[in-house]
């Protein structure tokens, strides 16, 4: 890897905690921050992610509501679908 580049990958690894350990596993941020090492508009990067958690929450939403279109015996719903489901509220709210 040219010494420039690593330089500057480290660089920006330094402005996050725990950015290093990131970089390893977290292969979204990864990407982001290779793309700012070349050059990439960060306004692209940041429309994309944008773009990208829009298409989860509607994805997540079509799931949860699915659970309405069920009897719910046999259905379990946990902490995390009722978080998530107050975090699409929330959005929804948010865009309205």
């Amino acid at each position: 890897m040219n010494e420039n580049i690593y330089n500057s990958i480290v660089e920006i690894l330094d402005k996050f905690e725990n950015g290093k350990e990131r970089y390893m596993i977290d292969p979204t941020f990864n990407v982001v921050v290779n793309s700012i090492v070349n050059g990439c508009d960060p306004f692209v990067i940041i429309d994309t992610l944008i773009t990208q958690n829009n298409e989860l929450h509607k994805l997540h939403k079509t799931h949860i509501e699915s659970y309405g279109n069920h009897d719910n015996i046999g259905i379990s719903i946990t902490s995390e679908d009722i978080d998530l489901l107050n975090m699409i509220r929330n959005q929804q709210h948010l865009q309205d």
